[in-house]
């Protein structure tokens, strides 16, 4: 695109010296012509056949900042006449052929007023050399020349780039592109097998899956997979066809017309600014350093693409001890963008873990993984992300064993309050030390005192520190602040029915979910309250992206907030975790295709990546939902509970089920590079014809059998002979 501006004046040479013109000429020719403009081709240009480059004069200089005009000389057939437009004051000299008068004509010279020339380079063998020459001339009649040569090379990917400064070219990066524009075989098949995050195996165990999963995939039928006992290097420079954009604005000045009256020169001149976006290809390297420690899909692409795989499969494990096995195709990867939604996949748990952790029931985020009571022992245990569990406290707490323990929570101090139900009490626990908070009173036969709020189901801890206890009788929350230990009443007994859970946003307001009603309330004051979701008509309807009291809430067992103030609510009538956000929208995140059934209490982690979690007593399982980026094009599968095979045989005791995701994860690609049937039965033909020829007489006397059995079976009267021997 060009843009032409033209500006008329005239400019007034008032001559104060008495000497002619021509002796001030000469005068300058004498004194300044050495060093009065330098032409400057710029470097030698690599470019591939079909690329564009361009020529670019702009480094020529003139002592005195006079305008120049630019002429080019160019060899025949490298640009051809009818390929380009041109400007009224360009002027253009031809190479003719005499000979073929169907050949085209091809630029011998080209003079123009630009800096810049775009040329589309035609098809040439790597290795062509062309040199160019550039002459500039000055108004007085100046001149200089430069040269530069065009080598053609070795055809190179395209990447689209748009960027407005030029890429300048050292004095290292001449050699390094002269010595090789390699030649490298792009595979259309090649897998590289890429270990990620393997920080519980040692070296050499991580070396022995690697060739395991190398011959398993051989085993395959697939040979074009690197091997990785190959020496792999560092990194590797890659050259890349890159095409640019630059937008330059020029003055070019044509003077039209002299006048002279007496002593002084009137000169009229057309002033023309350029503004012109020049499109051009450019050959630049890029260094690729290879990552022996990836722990991301980008980094094992970024490494298959130094070893020119097509392909990459990974191993390795994630944040919650599982042994992922991914594969996908790079360039599927480089050009896709995954779709993110929340995903549902169980808390692994290691088989004797699960022993233990018979019917989940409350449960808490730590700093490195969960804290879960059990409803089959009446305790509370820490699993840690590794799959590891520990008891938390000892049998007998505070001089009582836990009989309901219902409730779970964090405080900002680090410490764990755990609702102890039907002991009618809740305490904190750190480093397996108990520290009363809130325990009943007994009446004068040592029993527990009916007046008093009995039977906490629901604690949460706000960030200034205060926890808020709900009892289930009588439907009261209680407010305890733990710098004074002082205790208030926060909504008085059967102010709202049914209340199942309770949580507290980060303003220290109250919201109370009441199962029987299907409905969530804030917490105005002791007997104030706003209902917030749940809808009070008969249509009981489901309802999206509305006003959370427009929408039918079945059962809202358990309800927990978001650093971002997002009340999230487990729906176990119809199995869904909705979330309704600050605005009061409902939306549902989980349950829609698949329901989640039984749930009890959900918690919500308390940092910017959401993570869900939920307890299913009934189904012996912890939920974990988070957003995740979701690619069509990977293709994975996970392994579990590797650290508990590792731990029992060695990694000997992971090859069934690495083998069986390595299955999984290739047997769905239909771009493998596997031989086709008719493929398969050519080899077998010729395996067979060879294994004939090499035993003629073994094959003769089996078709004497056949032809035997042939002749019984369709007459049955003839005598069971085999027949005369040919000799």
């Amino acid at each position: 695109m060009r843009i032409r501006i033209i500006i008329k004046y005239i400019l007034l040479f008032n001559f104060l010296s008495n000497a002619s013109p021509l002796k001030s000429q000469t005068t300058i020719i004498f004194d300044e012509a050495p060093g009065r403009l330098r032409a400057d081709a710029g470097p030698d240009i690599y470019a591939p056949s079909f690329s564009t480059i361009m020529l670019d004069a702009s480094r020529s200089v003139h002592a005195r900042g006079s305008l120049l005009r630019y002429e080019w000389f160019l060899p025949p057939s490298l640009a051809y006449y009818d390929d380009y437009n041109y400007e009224v004051t360009d002027s253009v000299s031809v190479h003719k052929d005499s000979t073929n008068a169907s050949s085209r004509n091809s630029w011998k010279s080209i003079s123009t007023e630009s800096k810049y020339i775009e040329i589309e380079l035609p098809e040439y063998p790597s290795g062509t050399v062309f040199s160019i020459a550039l002459k500039i001339k000055d108004p007085i009649g100046f001149v200089d020349t430069d040269t530069l040569r065009v080598i053609y090379t070795d055809p190179i990917p395209n990447r689209e780039k748009n960027i407005q400064t030029d890429f300048k070219s050292t004095a290292q990066d001449i050699p390094l592109i002269e010595d090789s524009i390699e030649k490298k075989s792009v595979p259309s098949f090649l897998i590289s097998i890429q270990q990620m995050n393997t920080n519980p195996l040692f070296s050499m165990e991580s070396d022995i899956i690697n060739q395991f999963i190398f011959n398993e995939i051989k085993k395959l039928g697939i040979t074009n997979v690197l091997d990785p006992k190959r020496i792999i290097p560092d990194s590797l420079v890659v050259k890349e066809l890159v095409k640019r954009k630059k937008t330059v604005v020029d003055t070019v000045i044509t003077e039209k017309k002299e006048l002279n009256m007496d002593s002084l020169g009137l000169a009229n001149f057309d002033t023309t600014v350029i503004v012109d976006t020049l499109e051009y290809d450019e050959i630049v390297e890029n260094t690729f350093y290879y990552n022996f420690n990836c722990k991301t899909d980008s980094c094992a692409a970024e490494n298959g693409i130094i070893e020119n795989a097509t392909h990459i499969l990974s191993w390795g494990f994630n944040r919650y001890a599982e042994l992922d096995v991914r594969y996908f195709e790079i360039n599927q990867f480089k050009e896709n963008t995954p779709v993110f939604s929340w995903v549902i996949k169980p808390v692994s748990m290691e088989p004797n873990v699960k022993e233990e952790i018979r019917y989940p029931y409350a449960l808490e985020i730590g700093e490195s993984g969960l804290y879960i009571s059990s409803s089959n022992n009446q305790k509370i245990y820490s699993l840690s992300n590794d799959q590891k569990i520990k008891a938390l406290g000892r049998e007998i707490i505070l001089g009582k064993p836990l009989l309901y323990p219902s409730s779970i929570a964090f405080g900002p101090s680090g410490r764990l309050y755990v609702s102890d139900k039907d002991n009618h009490r809740v305490f904190s626990i750190e480093d397996n030390m108990a520290k009363k908070l809130l325990d009943p009173k007994l009446d004068s036969d040592g029993n527990i005192d009916q007046s008093q709020p009995r039977f906490p189901i629901s604690i949460d801890v706000s960030k200034s520190g205060n926890i808020y206890v709900l009892y289930e009788a009588p439907n009261t929350i209680i407010k305890v602040q733990p710098s004074n230990n002082s205790v208030s009443v926060v909504l008085k007994p059967n102010i709202i029915s049914g209340i199942v859970d309770i949580a507290v946003n980060s303003k220290d307001l109250i919201f109370a979910t009441s199962s029987d009603q299907g409905k969530i309330y804030r917490i105005d004051s002791d007997t104030s309250v706003t209902q917030i979701a749940g809808s009070s008509l008969d249509d009981q309807i489901v309802r999206n992206n509305v006003n959370a009291l427009e929408s039918y809430l079945g059962n809202p067992i358990s309800i927990d907030f978001d650093i971002y103030d997002n009340l999230y609510v487990a729906d176990t009538k119809f199995g869904l975790v909705r979330m309704i956000d600050e605005d009061g929208f409902i939306t549902t995140l989980a349950g829609v295709k698949n329901k989640i059934k039984e749930m009890n209490q959900i918690k919500v982690s308390k940092d910017s990546s959401v993570v869900i979690y939920l307890t299913q007593p009934l189904e012996h399982a912890v939920q974990r939902i988070k957003l995740e980026g979701v690619s069509p094009f990977i293709i994975d599968t996970t392994i579990l509970n590797p650290n508990y095979h590792i731990d029992k045989n060695g990694i000997y005791s992971l090859e069934e089920d690495i083998r069986k995701a390595i299955w999984a994860v290739l047997k769905q690609d239909d771009k493998l590079d596997r031989p086709s049937i008719f493929k398969r039965f050519g080899n077998i033909n010729r395996k067979m014809t060879a294994y004939i020829s090499r035993r003629p007489l073994l094959f003769a006397i089996i078709l004497l059998f056949i032809n035997q059995a042939i002749t019984s079976s369709g007459d049955s009267s003839s005598p069971d002979l085999p027949p005369n021997w040919p000799f």
